[in-house]
């Protein structure tokens, strides 16, 4: 699942980085994103039901919005699941174990905000038990790269192999890492 997260992510950011104006918002990124990463995860999975209203559920394995409102979340496929009703339905099928959560942001023309939003998403994660945390920043501009960054200090990688972790991309490359101010 790993590597075709990763292909994926190299996939998008290349076309982000060959012309980042062809994105206008961010659900451009994340429907891009996401239809990169189900291509190349189309795994279902099958969640025994309480007929509540049904004994057998299908799920595939990568959701936009799930959960708590995970951007993108690609669940663990081998995951024990106790089906325990909610009000009579059974809404555990929500709450699958997600073994790659993907936050995403972008600062595009006329944003303001600051990689914190980034790091809040990536304590989010980290706070929802997920075992990759991504939280990645597209920042349209490069020119508002500083500001964008404000204090807070990040290395240029050559690029996003490490599925855990904060990252923002430029036309210019990828910056990530361990944080300091």
């Amino acid at each position: 699942m790993k590597t075709q997260v990763v292909e994926a992510l190299k996939t998008v950011i290349l076309e982000f980085q060959d012309n980042p104006y062809a994105f206008l918002y961010e659900e451009d990124i994340r429907a891009t994103l996401f239809h990169e990463i189900r291509k190349r995860i189309s795994d279902e999975i099958t969640v025994a039901g309480t007929g509540r209203p049904e004994q057998q559920y299908r799920l595939r394995g990568v959701y936009c919005e799930y959960g708590k409102r995970i951007d993108i979340a690609c669940l663990k496929m081998d995951s024990q699941i106790d089906p325990k009703p909610h009000k009579g339905q059974d809404t555990f099928i929500y709450n699958i174990p997600v073994e790659i959560g993907i936050e995403l942001k972008y600062r595009k023309i006329g944003d303001k905000f600051s990689i914190q939003e980034s790091i809040k998403d990536y304590e989010k994660l980290k706070g929802m038990d997920i075992t990759n945390c991504l939280a990645i920043a597209f920042v349209q501009n490069d020119k508002e790269l500083p500001d964008f960054l404000r204090s807070t200090k990040m290395d240029w990688l050559p690029s996003i192999e490490n599925l855990d972790g904060i990252f923002v991309i430029t036309k210019k490359g990828i910056i990530g890492g361990k944080l300091s101010t």
